[in-house]
């Protein structure tokens, strides 16, 4: 277990300094490009604050898509031998488009961007970042496994660790599905709350 926090800490540090990198790399765009960045956001913002009128059902699985990207990704990775570089440099550009997006916020909003971040950005993140990093964590040791068992023949029972990272990985989709729901169904409720106090857009 002490080894798991440990992965689960480094993966949390990388996702911190990818999203530190993705909010100076912004700041060093030229202007017009920021204000392009700007606009989008700005429009997606409209679009949460629409989305209470569309059909959730398609909204849910669109998010949830999205988010499962990310955890095939990992479970592919996982099972390569070689996917462990890449697990990182997933979880380094995971944050560095969660800094992103909370820089254009601010940038597009200024001061209410940092509440826009919490009520848009921070509900479902909340659940999918955690997600994420365990399903990476058990990625990364499930693909140490294969490297020591069949590179380095060390003993070891595939099977039990293939069961042990199928299970993990099964309960992180649950948990991204969760996410997904907060995405859709909690996070426009926020920003419509949000909206009916402040001037908004």
């Amino acid at each position: 277990m002490q080894g798991q926090w440990n992965k689960w800490i480094y993966l949390g540090v990388v996702m911190l300094a990818g999203a530190i990198c993705g909010s100076i790399l912004l700041q060093a765009l030229p202007p017009s490009q920021q204000e392009e960045l700007n606009q989008g956001i700005v429009h997606y913002v409209g679009w949460l604050q629409q989305a209470a009128f569309l059909d959730r059902a398609d909204l849910f699985w669109d998010t949830f898509f999205k988010h499962m990207k990310w955890a095939l990704a990992f479970i592919v990775l996982g099972i390569s031998i070689i996917g462990v570089p890449f697990v990182i440099i997933l979880n380094f550009l995971k944050g560095f488009l969660l800094g992103s997006s909370i820089f254009m916020l601010t940038q597009a909003f200024g001061s209410e961007g940092i509440w826009l971040s919490l009520l848009t950005v921070a509900p479902h993140n909340i659940v999918v970042l955690p997600a994420l990093v365990i399903l990476s964590s058990s990625a990364i040791s499930f693909a140490a496994f294969l490297f020591n068992n069949r590179i380095r023949k060390h003993q070891g029972v595939l099977s039990q660790q293939l069961l042990s990272f199928s299970t993990v990985a099964t309960a992180m989709l649950l948990l991204l599905a969760a996410a997904s729901l907060i995405e859709v169904y909690i996070t426009p409720m926020l920003l419509e709350w949000y909206s009916s106090s402040n001037q908004l857009l």
